[in-house]
């Protein structure tokens, strides 16, 4: 049984990480629920939100801040450019090599991640779990989990991982290293107190990036397995 557990240990963790957003998404539809958010101004109705004294609670104590919103918004997109790069490069080595498992085992198990985190965006656009805490542009949008906090923290930490197989300097690599963990830093903290979120769609959020990251190395472990050729430096 402990060999089974070491063995398959990155597929264990992957499917209790997603077990646990999912407990945790359906709780946020059943736990403490209440007429807390603002009127749909399609309905007319008050949103109801789910673990509602908590909510309540972060929603009033942070505040919000619409520069915040709008700078992790716009912010944001420096992460679809980290994407076609290395979107680029996994076409580049598959028409070079000829050969879709003799491309780098992680630049495969990335695009994996970028189509799953893709799918579940527009899985919660359709499956609406939370409206925001407040209108945008006269607007009430969906809400969980974090789209913003999500797509930076599955690009961004993917990233740090792509940063330590391709570059072998230690001083870039630590720099590196250094600026995206920043950047991370910064839009899930700005993200969380800009107040356009309730504080459980952020939770939400930072556990299905978990999930999908987890994911992520189960498949590029697959690959591994499956490639005939060890990475190369870009």
């Amino acid at each position: 049984m402990k060999a089974f557990f070491i063995k398959n240990k990155l597929r264990i963790i992957s499917l209790s990480l997603l077990v646990i957003f999912i407990v945790y998404t359906l709780l946020i539809k059943m736990v403490d629920v209440q007429p807390l958010g603002p009127i749909n101004p399609i309905t007319g109705s008050v949103s109801q939100i789910g673990f509602a004294s908590i909510n309540a609670f972060f929603r009033d104590l942070v505040g919000t801040r619409i520069f915040l919103y709008e700078l992790t918004d716009w912010g944001s997109l420096i992460t679809i450019p980290i994407g076609v790069i290395f979107l680029v490069i996994g076409v580049m080595q598959l028409i070079k090599r000829k050969n879709i498992f003799h491309v780098d085992a992680n630049i495969l198990a990335l695009g994996c991640l970028y189509v799953l985190t893709f799918l579940a965006y527009i899985l919660f656009e359709i499956i609406v779990i939370n409206y925001r805490p407040i209108l945008i542009d006269g607007v009430l949008e969906a809400s969980y989990p974090s789209s913003t906090t999500t797509l930076a923290v599955v690009l961004l930490v993917s990233l740090l991982d792509q940063i330590y197989v391709y570059i072998k300097n230690k001083n870039v690599r630590f720099s590196l290293f250094t600026s995206v963990g920043l950047m991370l830093v910064f839009f899930v903290v700005g993200r969380t107190i800009s107040g356009v979120h309730w504080l459980t769609d952020i939770i939400g959020g930072l556990l299905l990036s978990a999930s999908l990251l987890s994911i992520y190395l189960t498949l590029k472990e697959m690959f591994i397995k499956l490639s005939y050729r060890p990475n190369k430096s870009l």
